[in-house]
């Protein structure tokens, strides 16, 4: 029984792993964001899948972060973020 407990606490710690591997991801795209733009956004107001990063915010705010989208990808990937493009 205590064997099967380890591989629980090692199968749970593959799922930590991947949640501050995330939360690590976010929060370089919410501080390259704020830096750049000056906006403050929150990790609600976007997704990351397959290297795609996209908004959920008002129109003027998307705007201010598609004048800066060279500059902001630039700054993303000298992070490591894994973000390929904004749409």
């Amino acid at each position: 029984q205590n064997k099967n407990m380890f591989n629980i606490a090692k199968y749970f710690q593959k799922f930590t792993k991947i949640a501050e591997s995330n939360l690590d991801s976010n929060n370089k795209i919410i501080n390259a964001i704020k830096n750049i733009s000056g906006l403050t956004i929150e990790g609600k107001n976007f997704g990351l899948q397959d290297g795609v990063l996209r908004f959920n915010l008002n129109p003027v705010q998307k705007n201010e972060i598609f004048m800066r989208k060279s500059k902001i990808l630039s700054e993303l990937n000298s992070l490591g973020s894994g973000v390929r493009d904004i749409r």
